[in-house]
């Protein structure tokens, strides 16, 4: 491997060793961005699911009962 490796142009050592380090950068961003939108998207669907219920409850209580 070391003998492979010395016989490759600077460039391609460059790309070689840079390219663990933007994908190990690439996959954290992406695991950091996929775990914060996701909690924004939680608690937008449970403020929403709050406010439907309070409506719907006001509906119910407030809804005359015929005989």
């Amino acid at each position: 491997m070391k003998k492979w490796f010395n016989s490759r142009s600077f460039s391609k050592k460059l790309f070689y060793s840079l390219w663990p380090l933007v994908m190990a950068a690439l996959l954290a961003i992406s695991g950091l961005e996929f775990y914060y939108s996701s909690r924004i998207l939680e608690g937008k669907a449970k403020e929403y699911l709050k406010n439907l219920a309070s409506v719907t409850q006001s509906k119910v209580s407030y809804t005359p009962i015929l005989p």
